[in-house]
């Protein structure tokens, strides 16, 4: 769905992905899924995981706002839930929170001692596919083994994140000190190119 946008200016692609964004009130996380594509394709673009430092000012401003929309949009989730209107709450409610996370890590990444501390999250970011993978299965058969469909409040459900995190990011960071790269990554890699890659360091 990306090709389209790729070598449009990307003047074009911000305005394509706040088309989108509109669009999902309408079509859901589809939409916003493709905003979000759109958003990492303008990203690099302009250059800005290269650029970062002269981006600070937008990160702070983004980083406040959205932490002041926080309090809102987990309000405007938990009253939606679960109900027809939930998936626009919980899309709003994300975004939002997303935002946050991601400007207020990419500001305290600037940091050597916090950037110390944050350094097992590099090895979980690298396995991201396995461990995406990794947490619909285990919530597909903690949900069915112990017949909570339907049945999980906002809280434990972020008390189970909370417990796979605490499983995956160590697992992660072990995982690569033995191997290149997370096996859903080197199976991906296997596909993509029609050869095996070495996947042991």
């Amino acid at each position: 769905m990306l090709i389209p946008f790729y070598n449009r200016k990307p003047a074009f692609n911000f305005a394509a992905m706040l088309a989108a964004l509109g669009l999902s009130l309408v079509l859901g996380e589809y939409a916003v899924t493709l905003a979000m594509f759109l958003l990492g394709l303008l990203l690099g673009q302009i250059g800005f995981f290269m650029r970062i430092d002269e981006f600070v000012p937008q990160l702070r401003l983004t980083a406040w706002v959205c932490l002041a929309l926080t309090p809102g949009a987990i309000y405007l989730q938990y009253r939606t839930f679960p109900t027809s209107w939930y998936e626009e709450g919980a899309n709003v409610a994300g975004l939002v929170m997303a935002a946050f996370y991601v400007s207020t890590f990419l500001l305290l990444h600037r940091n050597r001692r916090i950037l110390q501390l944050l350094k097992p999250l590099a090895a979980f970011g690298r396995t991201a596919l396995t461990n995406y993978l990794g947490q619909t299965a285990i919530l597909v058969v903690i949900l069915f083994l112990f017949d909570l469909k339907q049945k999980v409040s906002v809280s434990e459900t972020t008390l189970i994140a909370l417990c796979i995190y605490t499983v995956q990011i160590p697992l992660s960071s072990f995982w690569l000190k033995r191997f290149r790269m997370g096996p859903m990554e080197w199976l991906w890699r296997l596909l993509t190119y029609g050869k095996r890659i070495p996947i042991r360091k």
